[in-house]
């Protein structure tokens, strides 16, 4: 059996370095393959990538899906472990694999319906609506086995087994990656060669993470853990819900994102939709950090009252950390935007558009990154309708601001600079969360 952290009495820094670094890592990888896919639709041809870049949105609906099931699942394990629980974070898994498929079922029975009227609103050219509509039905019904295997690895984490669960995540992206590369190109399937590779690598992925959970005697396939978990559904509620509709403010915002975008071109959709991209991998280790110091701090919380100064302590630890990761990120981004854009895209256009979006946003991915480390932190310690709140004020301002502007000026750089502008007040969310983690677990 492998060793667990113990986030209870290890220092702070060292266990913060040791569950963010590998998360980071995974979510590093797993970006690597939505880049990689990118590169390669971007290769096949100019369907492919338009059919992609249009995708982008609603791959945050299924991103609200997976994280509010995977984080819910990951803080009450954590604190069902800190409080010595181990019989009810067996009910626990098993009730969260049932609910994750019935709910992500159930959205891609919505998606199915809806897709038709989704290539109308986009006003899709009727040579490739068909196309758009099989792509976005199936990878929808597809998506609830990747939602699967995430759930099951978030069990690992919440467990203390971070490096195991880092592991199999990073299996599974680089056979995705692989995957997509041989649908793409010898067997070439274009755009659907995602779909084939998400199905094949997801049902891998779960199968070699249930057998770990079963021989860390994590899961247990007995007849009285089938039993139904309240505090399963109360979790889920509590902190899956207000993080599940943060990500679909996000999706209903790129969603109009590409529609202020879209009167521009195809050239500027897809260069836009590369750009965007990049920004999601920038970001990225930020929702990696805060969910370490999730782990970490639901440990504690779970633990009592006795190990709630490490609460408080996790987060300003956390701010520091961050800021010094971002700043060699945000400068290495800077430097190397063009080259980046440049191995996606082929079409001189639509890299002209994604690099002026990297070079007006990236001086702001500093403190952009605090920003959602805390954000993330705040959604996992049960405080997700604050969360929530920050992001929708976040995204309705740039979404109006960048509308307006671009309707008046028809420059598509004003909805660039809405993004730079916007981010910099985030300083207000980083101080406001300071001082009321510090009242509530500062002072014990």
């Amino acid at each position: 059996m492998s060793k667990s952290l113990n986030f209870q009495q290890d220092n702070i820094l060292p266990l913060i370095i040791k569950t963010s670094i590998p998360l980071i890592l995974a979510s590093t990888v797993t970006m690597i393959v939505q880049l990689a896919n990118i590169t390669f639709m971007g290769n096949v041809s100019a369907t492919d990538i338009y059919i992609r870049s249009l995708y982008t949105p609603f791959a945050f609906l299924t991103i609200s899906f997976t994280e509010a099931f995977q984080i819910s699942n990951q803080v009450i394990i954590a604190r069902l472990k800190g409080d010595e629980q181990y019989e009810s974070i067996r009910k626990n898994i098993i009730n969260f694999v049932f609910l994750s498929l019935i709910f992500s079922v159930l959205l891609a029975a919505v998606v199915y319906v809806s897709a038709p009227f989704i290539a109308s609103y986009y006003q899709i050219p009727a040579d490739i609506s068909d196309l758009f509509i099989s792509f976005l039905r199936t990878m929808f019904l597809v998506n609830s086995l990747v939602i699967l295997s995430m759930v099951l690895t978030s069990a690992l984490r919440g467990y203390g087994h971070v490096n195991i669960s880092v592991i199999l995540n990073i299996i599974y992206a680089l056979l995705n990656i692989l995957l997509v590369y041989y649908f793409a190109f010898p067997l070439e399937q274009g755009v659907m060669s995602i779909v084939y590779s998400n199905l094949i690598s997801s049902i891998i992925t779960s199968l070699a993470t249930i057998i770990v959970l079963y021989k860390n005697k994590i899961l247990l396939f007995k007849r009285k853990y089938l039993k139904y978990y309240k505090r399963s559904i109360l979790f889920l509620k509590n902190i899956g819900l207000p993080i599940s509709l943060s990500y679909l403010i996000i999706f209903i915002s790129n969603f109009f994102f590409n529609k202020i975008v879209a009167p521009f071109g195809s050239e500027a959709v897809s260069g836009f939709g590369v750009a965007y991209t990049i920004q999601t991998f920038v970001i990225v280790p930020a929702i990696a950090i805060g969910s370490s110091l999730g782990i970490i701090m639901n440990s504690n919380i779970g633990g009592g009252i006795k190990y709630f100064s490490r609460v408080f302590n996790s987060y300003k630890t956390g701010v520091k950390f961050t800021i010094s990761f971002y700043f060699t990120l945000t400068i290495s981004i800077y430097i190397f935007q063009q080259s980046i854009v440049e191995t996606m895209l082929e079409n001189q256009t639509s890299i002209n558009y994604a690099s002026d979006f990297i070079t007006i946003v990236a001086p702001s991915y500093l403190l952009m990154g605090v920003v959602l480390m805390t954000i993330t932190t705040l959604e996992q310690i049960n405080k997700g309708v604050t969360a929530l709140i920050l992001n929708a004020v976040y995204f309705a301002v740039i979404t109006s601001m960048g509308w307006y502007l671009t309707r008046l000026f028809n420059d598509l750089t004003y909805f660039y600079w809405t993004f730079f502008t916007v981010s910099l007040f985030g300083i207000f969310c980083v101080i406001f969360t300071w001082k009321l983690l510090k009242k509530e677990y500062g002072s014990t």
